[in-house]
């Protein structure tokens, strides 16, 4: 179930493991926004926005960490120092989150940036709040500031899409 190596003897006899899938989903999506981060999609585009929907994001913070701990150890060994923006500063220049039902996103918005963050249903999807979605926002919000949730919500994604 974690993707790790199996003989091909037992390959055959492997189960799919459906939550060890659902709670790596984010995997795929991690590896491709690390290509367009570090390897200068976003630096020739700079004006490019992107939307990593249907993922949330209470992951975010630490892996934007990991990825600069990753781009400095590659960098040390380039005969030039790298000066360019830190995975940090593209995340929050050219990327959006959104959240269904994600506290620990809540908790960890002033490091991944609380206005990269959007707030979905995700209906009709699996993730999906709905019927409840009302519900679910007071509970996830509780103690989060009304600009906050105002923003995360409503505002940002006002901004993102001009409405």
């Amino acid at each position: 179930g974690c993707g790790a190596y199996v003989p091909p003897s037992q390959r055959s006899q492997k189960k799919v493991d459906g939550i060890a899938g659902y709670a790596a989903s984010q995997n795929t999506v991690q590896a491709t926004i690390v290509e367009l981060m570090c390897r200068g999609v976003c630096e020739r585009h700079p004006n490019l926005k992107i939307v990593v929907a249907e993922f949330n994001a209470g992951w975010i913070a630490h892996w934007l960490y990991r990825v600069d701990q990753g781009l400095q150890r590659e960098r040390r060994s380039m005969p030039e120092p790298y000066t360019g923006p830190s995975p940090q500063e593209i995340w929050e220049r050219q990327f959006y989150c959104t959240i269904e039902d994600d506290r620990a996103a809540l908790l960890t918005r002033d490091m991944v940036g609380v206005d990269t963050m959007l707030w979905g249903s995700d209906y009709p999807h699996t993730d999906s709040t709905w019927p409840c979605s009302g519900e679910v926002l007071d509970e996830m919000f509780e103690g989060i500031s009304t600009s906050d949730r105002t923003k995360i919500t409503r505002t940002n994604v006002e901004a993102l899409y001009g409405l």
